[in-house]
């Protein structure tokens, strides 16, 4: 490892990062939706940045004050990291782009509100119209995708449940980018799989939603349903403008994390209590004992105690 890279990974362990990896510039073109090199034209390398972010005990009552505690810290944490590490490197005389936690710059609630019209669910539950939603809603969401990076970078495999699975964490990691034109070492992709697939499959057992399915399968509609981020099934069938509207606009108003409850008896039945994170509670990766979540599989729990 040459110094400066060292130097750099030495500052921002010292600075709170559990664990930091270097993305090169040969892999750009892998990354998904935005690139760093669009970011930063003369990029040459990506620093990712990775700390622990909740126990899964205390995931495992979500939502609740104490989960949303610990998610608001965890942000705070990482984002101070982030930040002076990113001065760090400007110091040095290189340019950076410090890029948050969620790497977002064009949103997840405009995305899925123009792309909420290809969508119908039938009395029975069936999803119309899914891949069409999907396309269109990939299409507007523009997001650097640190979870890639990390993957690049060594930091751990993209697992079942579609994130980062970490060797020490598992998946309860928040990730957070620099993007610079120093030339660092790059880190290399892990060898051996961290994510354990067909041993394991707790991810799967445990989805509310049954967007993850045995054949390794996603259904990313149905988890974006759990999760409260589209609207239920009647507000998407009605497709009143007005009332997509209102419920988008509720839906990215939000305290560490955890969505505003909305007086508007049209949206405070997701807005107010979607979540899940079951999947990130049931991997047994990185963790001394399996933590065995309270939901239970194909619960969908939209608008109800998630306890």
């Amino acid at each position: 490892m040459d110094s400066f890279t060292k130097e750099i990974k030495e500052f921002a362990i010292k600075a709170g990062a559990d664990d930091v990896g270097i993305a090169g510039k040969e892999c750009f073109q892998r990354i998904p939706t935005v690139r760093p090199d669009q970011l930063l034209p003369q990029a040459e390398s990506v620093i990712v940045i990775c700390c622990r972010r909740m126990n899964a005990r205390v995931g495992q009552y979500q939502p609740s004050w104490n989960a949303v505690e610990h998610r608001t810290a965890a942000i705070n944490i990482i984002m101070q990291v982030l930040l002076q590490t990113s001065g760090f490197i400007e110091d040095k005389g290189y340019e950076s782009f410090p890029i948050g936690l969620h790497g977002v710059f064009h949103g997840a609630g405009d995305a899925a509100h123009n792309a909420i019209k290809h969508l119908d669910i039938t009395q029975e539950g069936e999803i119309l119209g899914r891949e069409n939603f999907e396309k269109t809603y990939w299409e507007n969401y523009k997001c650097l995708s640190h979870m890639h990076l990390a993957e690049e970078a060594g930091l751990g495999e993209i697992g079942w449940c579609r994130g980062l699975i970490t060797p020490r964490f598992g998946p309860r990691i928040s990730l957070a980018s620099i993007v610079t034109d120093a030339f660092l070492e790059p880190d290399k992709k892990l060898e051996e799989p961290v994510c354990k697939k067909e041993e394991c499959g707790k991810c799967v057992e445990y989805c509310r939603s049954g967007a993850l399915t045995p054949d390794y399968g996603y259904n990313a509609t149905k988890c974006m349903m759990q999760m409260g981020e589209i609207p239920p099934a009647e507000v998407i069938n009605r497709k009143d403008e007005k009332e997509l509207r209102r419920y988008f606009i509720a839906q990215t108003a939000s305290v560490g994390g955890v969505r505003i409850p909305t007086l508007d008896t049209a949206t405070s039945r997701t807005v107010g209590s979607g979540g899940c994170g079951m999947c990130i509670v049931a991997c047994p990766t990185g963790q001394r004992r399996q933590v065995k979540p309270l939901a239970t599989q194909g619960k969908l729990s939209i608008g109800t105690n998630l306890m």
